[in-house]
């Protein structure tokens, strides 16, 4: 979580200088788009895996 924040921390400290706090607000955005988008993906892959395994435990 603290590299998430220190990576956007760092991009809006170079907001001053257009191109170099531009490519970092992108990689500070796609860095943080794919934790969100796996970690997403992880909890509803589990919630399904359980949910499977509770439905073949009961029958």
């Amino acid at each position: 979580m603290l590299a998430f924040l220190a990576l956007w921390i760092i991009a809006a400290a170079f907001t001053w200088f257009p191109i170099v706090g531009a490519l970092l607000r992108v990689l500070a955005v796609s860095v943080t788009f794919v934790a969100v988008t796996t970690g997403f993906g992880a909890v509803i892959l589990s919630w399904w895996r359980g949910r499977r395994r509770k439905n073949a435990v009961a029958v």
